[in-house]
């Protein structure tokens, strides 16, 4: 059987400027000049550098990083077998960026309850480990997973190593063509296995991004015919394996513009499992700590279920995504106010597929009583109390029957941090009325002591705020006033503990399409 063998350079190449090394947010990301107009944040065209120059020397420090040879190689690999896998840690930086995610993840996301004793998140009754989303596959769906520092880091060094590929492999397919193709990097979700997990399995399938009800909702066409859309992951350990038919992102097919996954017949299922088997160990691809799986998502794959050591340590990765585009549009978002609240508001994204990651499966709702108390525990012990909302079973013979529940999926950070900051005023006013009536504040009902006019005004907000549910969205109206507040009551400081930093236009760059070859003229 033909093996694809993996491809590791010695040297990893650096990482883009530190934003760290800015002067000002409004640095330039290549060379760090300060005063790059703000106006370049506006549209999804415009690039943070100060001239063309910096840009392209900003994309050849990324290709020098990678000898020719092995540019090309894993270009090749990824039009002829469909995927590559590159390296992009040495074995000392993996290890400083594993822990680093593990601590951001354990003990620095500000949905999260923390356990005073430890400092993180604490063990749900029933469970051996900490459990930060519910459901076999462990990818979290909470706004901080996407946009904590350590995840920005991690899409700034992939990027600089996959912008060469990338070019190369626009030479490959794009021989005619290839001088309008850009390149976007795509959002997507930190994974983590505990022990014991249990990890589901998804049968034999292609990845699908269903453009036409993108560009629908979009109001434009963001998502076109000739797109080359990529997944992938970083593995912060390994080897971690992946389960994929060589070349099958060639072959023709018709399974329509499917949402999330097109499977495949019983027949093909059958056929794929039986090669698997014949090959053994010789069928997965590895992709050891530090390295990057890169695949065409039209590549026949599938997720092996099946029980993760209890006896390992957790396994972590950062899942990626890549668009070869001639589009000029993000996917997320086509005028410049959707793409500036994105990142002011440090919203969820949609994933490739164009669903919304949840927090916990269908199953555990849908199943038995027993089933839904024990998601209400996990609830409970693991989230912020004022994030949690009432869920009610609509129908069958549990109907009526209400839990209080983490949001199946979250919005964005910002109504979060705005939900948390209030939560955190109230316990203020409680310290305030707890000295002044010598009452214990955990008796203490403030929508009946209050007796005063400021103190009511400012509580009926706050109240409003705690109660409001968590995946919805708040009227627009209502959040930015004049005097920079929310109606008065909540500043920009009272959100900054439960904020992650705001963005440097360099991380936000990468996550839009940018030209490969130079802008168009």
């Amino acid at each position: 059987m033909d093996v694809y063998v993996v491809v590791s350079e010695t040297t990893p190449p650096p990482s883009p400027r530190p934003l760290s090394e800015q002067t000002e947010p409004n640095a330039c990301a290549g060379c760090g000049k300060t005063g790059v107009p703000l106006s370049l944040r506006k549209t999804a065209e415009a690039l943070p550098f100060c001239s063309e120059e910096c840009n392209e020397a900003q994309y050849e420090r990324s290709a020098a990083a990678l000898d020719v040879a092995s540019v090309r190689r894993h270009a090749a690999s990824l039009a002829e077998h469909g995927y590559t896998v590159v390296q992009v840690y040495g074995e000392r930086d993996v290890a400083e960026v594993r822990r680093t995610f593990e601590h951001t993840l354990f003990s620095h996301m500000p949905e999260y309850n923390k356990d005073p004793a430890t400092g993180r998140v604490p063990v749900a009754p029933g469970e051996r480990h900490p459990l930060l989303v519910r459901g076999g596959f462990g990818a979290l769906g909470n706004p901080s997973s996407f946009h904590a520092p350590i995840m920005r880091r991690m899409r700034r060094d992939a990027h600089a190593v996959a912008v060469p590929i990338f070019r190369m492999l626009a030479n490959v397919v794009d021989r005619t063509d290839r001088s309008d193709r850009w390149l976007e990097q795509l959002m997507d979700r930190a994974r983590v296995l505990t022990p014991g997990a249990s990890i589901t399995a998804e049968s034999w399938h292609r990845d699908r991004t269903p453009a036409t009800k993108i560009n629908k909702a979009m109001g434009a066409e963001v998502v076109q015919e000739d797109d080359l859309i990529y997944g992938g992951w970083l593995a912060l350990d390994g080897p971690q394996r992946f389960s994929g038919v060589r070349g099958s992102h060639k072959e023709p097919r018709n399974d329509g513009d499917k949402r999330g996954f097109a499977p495949l017949s019983a027949e093909e299922k059958a056929k794929y499992g039986a090669l698997r088997d014949q090959a053994g160990d010789d069928w997965y691809v590895q992709i050891p700590a530090g390295h990057m799986l890169i695949f065409q998502q039209e590549m026949i794959h599938e997720v092996v279920g099946g029980k993760y050591g209890s006896h390992l340590p957790p396994s972590y990765r950062l899942f990626t995504g890549w668009r070869l585009t001639r589009s000029t549009h993000s996917m997320i978002g086509v005028s410049a106010r959707a793409i500036n609240r994105f990142f002011d508001w440090q919203e969820v994204p949609s994933i490739k597929s164009d669903q919304h990651p949840p927090m916990y499966p269908d199953m555990p709702w849908s199943s038995t009583t027993a089933s839904r108390t024990g998601l209400a525990r996990w609830s409970a012990t693991t989230f912020q109390p004022c994030l949690l909302q009432e869920r009610v079973v609509s129908s069958g013979p549990a109907a009526g029957e209400t839990h209080r529940l983490v949001p199946k999926e979250f919005y964005s950070l910002y109504e979060c941090a705005l939900k948390l900051a209030a939560q955190a005023a109230i316990q203020r006013l409680l310290d305030k009325y707890e000295e002044i009536t010598s009452i214990p504040k955990d008796d203490i009902d403030l929508s009946q002591l209050i007796d005063d006019q400021e103190d009511q005004a400012e509580y009926d907000i706050l109240a409003a705020l705690v109660s409001h549910p968590p995946d919805q969205v708040l009227p627009e109206y209502r959040v930015l006033g004049p005097d920079r507040t929310f109606e008065g009551v909540i500043t920009p400081e009272d959100l900054a503990p439960y904020m992650m930093p705001a963005y440097g236009l360099h991380d936000r760059a990468i996550l839009m399409p940018r030209p490969l070859f130079g802008r168009r003229k």
